[in-house]
């Protein structure tokens, strides 16, 4: 819940922002996988 949060925060702050999981939350958040965390990272997001 506390990155769901901070998401909606730097939403609120115009700032790109995603969170990933290492539990599955399906409907709540992406689960954490590291190729797509670089990615992500490398994009901007």
């Amino acid at each position: 819940m506390n990155g769901l949060a901070m998401r909606d925060a730097l939403h609120r702050a115009y700032v790109n922002a995603r969170v990933m999981s290492a539990i599955p939350l399906k409907g709540v958040c992406d689960e954490y996988n590291w190729a797509d965390a670089i990615r992500e990272l490398r994009q901007g997001v």
